[in-house]
């Protein structure tokens, strides 16, 4: 659980007890961020979340 205690609020969710990362909460994070790798990790995310479909 320590790892999720740093992130932005609304990135991660809980789901029945367990914390799942929310796509769009992650994106908001890593633009806020706002590190050249951060930036570029959204232009995979959107990738991979469009591929996905969801």
């Amino acid at each position: 659980m320590e790892i999720f205690e740093n992130w932005i609020e609304g990135t991660v969710e809980i789901m029945n007890g367990v914390p799942v990362v929310c796509v769009e909460g992650l994106i908001r994070m890593k633009k806020k961020l706002g590190r050249e790798k951060d930036l570029a990790d959204i232009v995979l995310i959107e990738k991979a979340k469009k591929a996905a479909k969801i």
